[in-house]
């Protein structure tokens, strides 16, 4: 489901942060307590926010406020909306994290084609140091191809799955942000695969998906005090863990 009408689109990004009342949202977003009205009840009716509660007005106890939330349906409705906005600010990144994921596929068909063929022709004693690699990347699948058919196979599984890829961040990269954002999606794509069950499922799907959003907007701190917190409290504790493993 996609939403035409701006003011729903703003009222379910700012439900994504809080419950909030009609008065609320209109203060919120600085308008006519009408439209909002308006465009509440069309989302009650989408089934995309839904009534928590009611209590008294604060200016007026005789008058019920009622807050709103949004329904699972709403919030899937959130994801699509932010990864749009984030799309449109980040096109340039997106096709070089396409050529990013694919070259690194190429540099993975190119290593591991050789192998693949020459265990097929019989030559097992030279491979006997990538065996484990095979068992424990559930490639062996791939063994069961003729040798003329694994590299057409892979390549056209790697022009697949790198055309289909799309990535965007925001606040949008900077140039000399570029490659480090992208080594870190990569980073986070290739850890995700790792896991036997989840890459699975991933497989029988045919897709998968990640929105992360960190929302520090009500965070009451300035700039400067906010990227030493975000260093502290996520960066740090990941290198420390990252040189207890290597040490």
């Amino acid at each position: 489901m996609s939403l035409q009408n701006e003011v729903e689109k703003e009222i379910v990004l700012s439900l994504a942060r809080r419950e909030m009342s009609k008065y609320d949202i209109a203060e919120t977003l600085d308008r006519a307590y009408s439209a909002i009205h308006k465009a509440v009840n069309s989302l009650l009716s989408k089934g995309l926010i839904t009534a928590t509660r009611r209590v008294p007005s604060s200016k007026n106890p005789n008058i019920t406020v009622e807050y709103y939330k949004l329904t699972p349906q709403g919030m899937a409705l959130y994801g699509s909306i932010v990864r749009s906005k984030i799309a449109t600010l980040s096109m340039p990144v997106i096709q070089e994290f396409k050529l990013k994921l694919r070259r690194r596929m190429q540099a993975t068909i190119d290593y591991i084609v050789p192998r693949l063929i020459a265990r097929q022709s019989g030559f097992i004693k030279k491979l006997e140091a990538i065996k484990a690699m095979y068992i424990k990347s559930g490639t062996l699948g791939l063994l069961k191809l003729k040798p003329k058919d694994v590299s057409p196979k892979l390549e056209a599984f790697a022009n697949a799955v790198s055309q289909g890829a799309d990535f965007a961040v925001y606040p949008p990269a900077e140039d000399i942000e570029e490659k480090a954002v992208m080594d870190a999606a990569m980073t986070l794509l290739s850890r995700l695969l790792r896991i036997p069950t989840y890459r699975r499922r991933v497989a029988e799907v045919g897709q998968l998906s990640v929105v992360l959003t960190l929302d520090l907007s009500q965070v009451d701190m300035p700039p400067e005090e906010k990227s030493e917190a975000l260093f502290w409290s996520i960066v740090y504790e990941g290198l420390s863990k990252e040189a207890k493993r290597k040490s």
